[in-house]
């Protein structure tokens, strides 16, 4: 597995990504959105720095701004993939293999919704973004989220059926360990998911903190489910730098 970083300070000196690489970290993962609104010559810059620390800029997660509203009368398609175009051709500046679909606030099921209506609606979307993520070299992930955060795909095994129902090559699945926990979701729906698997995210439950050896009998029944499902992808370290620890992240490979 390949152990990367949510960076989200795009104008961090190259000592900052030497740091990076220093602690064990071989990938960040950056916000699209902010991407999304930044110009590409200070892209240019992020990218020149974290490859010359030997860290590939691997993935992006908060992939909608708040704004956009993927469900109800709010939703406007044409706006929708407009920005999903610009966003994916400033990640693919970037080198971005994953583009985490989380954002929740974006897809949240308005009151009076109904659920099945609310699940053929962004299944439409996203077999739409995806089109434009093929375009690019891109894989969308989507993000389960858990039910503070979203009333729409609350568990990983709920993120499967949608995938399924999507039915892109260029949509997939993340997994976070901190919602599966939150969800109460045991760690074997690695197993169920796995054909669709293709990113992660980690961090500690319920601070959302770093994950400390100290408390690595939490998370390790997760990694050891990734290890015997055969995957080999990015996990990423989701958390305040708050706790992290000096010797580094060696202890999660």
């Amino acid at each position: 597995m390949k152990i990367g970083r949510c960076f989200g300070d795009f104008g961090a000196s190259a000592d900052v990504f030497q740091k990076l690489a220093g602690l064990g970290y071989s990938y960040i993962e950056i916000p699209l959105s902010q991407a999304a609104a930044t110009d590409g010559g200070d892209l240019a810059a992020l990218r020149k720095k974290a490859e010359s620390a030997g860290l590939a800029v691997y993935a992006s997660n908060m992939f909608f701004p708040g704004e956009i509203s993927l469900l109800g009368e709010n939703a406007d398609d044409g706006k929708t993939l407009a920005y999903t175009r610009t966003a994916l051709e400033k990640a693919e500046m970037l080198g971005i293999q994953y583009a985490v679909l989380g954002s929740g606030r974006s897809r949240a099921r308005p009151d009076g919704m109904d659920e099945c209506e609310a699940e053929q609606r962004l299944a439409e979307i996203f077999h739409a973004a995806a089109e434009i993520a093929a375009g690019r070299g891109i894989t969308i992930a989507l993000e389960p989220l858990n039910t503070g955060e979203t009333n729409t795909v609350n568990t990983g095994a709920a993120g499967y059926e949608l995938v399924k129902l999507v039915d892109h090559q260029n949509f997939r699945l993340l997994l976070d360990y901190y919602h599966i926990g939150l969800s109460d979701e045991d760690a074997s729906v690695v197993q169920t998911v796995k054909d669709a698997l293709v990113h992660c995210h980690v961090a500690a439950i319920p601070d959302r903190m770093f994950p400390m050896k100290a408390r690595e009998a939490d998370y390790a029944p997760f990694l050891a489910a990734l290890r015997g499902a055969g995957y080999s992808g990015g996990v990423s370290v989701e958390s305040d730098f708050a706790g992290e620890e000096p010797d580094g992240v060696w202890h999660l490979q």
